[in-house]
């Protein structure tokens, strides 16, 4: 039987229902602790995690060695290092659960077997990463042309969970401000409200 999760998750790929039980049996279904590293700096990336509950960050260090979130994973995305899994390098960030997670992981090796040996999934990986650079350069434009409120704001709106689970310093440091400036931002922000 394949998991709900799975299901959903894969369910406009329109896969064959063999190669949907080919896909299923390699995730398995794991839960990781607030604060778990998932993926460490300098580590070749050897597993994809896609998200059934739960929020993790990937983050880089500066040059003063402080902690600059450079993205968040929410419910229904992928957990992967696209840079260490295409060229099978180190990585250059760390991959962090915020909070408790459920994630459904494969292995590089199965990934890659699954890639080679059904066509329907080759099909879904070319459509994600279309997706992923096409995201990608969405952010890269937001970043740069949206203002420090109106970036918090969006953030805020499509992730209000954050507000609960995520600490403001990396709120901050992925949106590119102090934690002062994040604290007016949303002192402003409540009194609009």
């Amino acid at each position: 039987m394949i998991e709900q999760f799975i299901h959903d998750f894969y369910k406009d790929s329109c896969f064959s229902e063999e190669t949907e039980m080919s896909i299923a049996s390699c995730h398995n279904k794991v839960e990781i602790a607030r604060n778990q590293i998932l993926l460490p700096k300098g580590e070749i990336i050897s597993e994809i995690y896609l998200i059934e509950s739960g929020i993790a960050r990937s983050f880089v260090k500066n040059s003063d060695m402080e902690e600059i979130t450079t993205h968040f994973f929410v419910h229904n995305e992928i957990i992967v290092d696209e840079i260490s899994f295409l060229k099978k390098i180190p990585s250059e960030s760390t991959y962090q659960a915020i909070t408790d997670m459920v994630v459904w992981k494969i292995t590089l090796d199965d990934f890659y077997h699954l890639f080679d040996t059904q066509s329907e999934f080759r099909v879904w990986v070319r459509d994600r990463i279309t997706s992923a650079l096409i995201k990608e350069k969405q952010t890269h434009l937001w970043m740069k042309t949206k203002s420090a409120q109106e970036r918090y704001t969006d953030l805020i709106l499509k992730n209000p969970e954050f507000n609960y689970h995520v600490p403001l310093k990396y709120i901050a440091t992925y949106l590119g401000i102090t934690d002062t400036s994040l604290s007016r931002i949303r002192r402003e922000i409540m009194g609009k409200g």
